[in-house]
Order: structure tokens, then sequence, then C-alpha cells
């Protein structure tokens, strides 16, 4: 299997007495096979990161063939989905609705969405939330 590869971190512990400590956690790197946690409740987690590409449907009969322990909704399963996914803009959404999001970044998408139909702007809360997660990675990654 070789060396697992190994992430260093420098953080500041403020747990325990005497204040806060800086240390360096070091952190495997290293995937271990998910089948390990086939009984446990973040397995469907783990399925859905190692294939993101998979269909939901699809998914979902290897829950159901691992267990029943492991069934889930297809709505469950659609929306966690987009936990494993670089965030982009959803198709077809009104330029004024981004531009709102954009301008209004600070709030919560709930809030942005009634703001929207304030303004007679057309925008599910899903596609709101998706398009503050769009516009917030892409700051982030610039």
């Amino acid at each position: 299997m070789g060396r697992p590869n190994l992430i260093k971190v420098d953080v500041t512990d403020g747990r325990g007495l005497g204040g806060a400590k800086n240390k360096t956690v070091t952190l495997q790197t290293r995937i271990p096979d998910i089948r390990a946690f086939r009984d446990t409740p973040g397995f469907a987690y783990l399925l859905m990161a190692a294939n993101p590409d998979v269909s939901v449907p699809v998914l979902r009969s290897v829950l159901d063939a691992v267990g029943p322990h492991q069934s889930h909704p297809e709505t469950w399963m659609y929306k966690r989905r987009e936990l494993f996914k670089v965030p982009s803009m959803p198709n077809g959404v009104d330029p004024r609705a981004i531009q709102f999001v954009r301008e209004h970044m600070g709030e919560p998408s709930w809030k942005i969405h009634k703001q929207l139909r304030e303004h007679h702007i057309k925008c599910s809360a899903q596609f709101v939330h998706r398009i503050w997660m769009a516009i917030w990675h892409s700051t982030k990654m610039e």
C-alpha cells in the first residue's frame, strides 16, 4: 500500500487550561476502503463522495444492497449529493437574480429568496442557494 500521504497544518488549540497553544497537527490523506464503514450512518455520504458521477438511482440500488439500514429517499440523496460537487451556476436563471444574490451575499439564502419574490424575480429557494454557493466558491478560488 505504501507510505500514507501526510498534510501538516499549524493550528491554535484553545482547549484546556493555560490558554491557546500553537501546535502542528499531522493528518493522513490515505483514503480507506469505504466498505469498512458500511454499518455506519456516514456510509451513504462516503459512497456519494467516492462516486460523484454515478446516478442517484444506481447509488440507491447499492445502498439497498448493503442493507435496509442504508436506504435513503431519492430527494435526500439529490440534496446531499451537491456537497460533493464543485458549485456551478444553475442553467436558465434570471440574470437579475444572480446580480441580486451577488449584492446580498451577507444575508441568508432564505431571506434573499424572500426579497427576490418581493421584487417579482422568479427563482426557487434551491436555485438561490446554488447561486450563492457558486458565487462564494468562485470568490474563494480567485
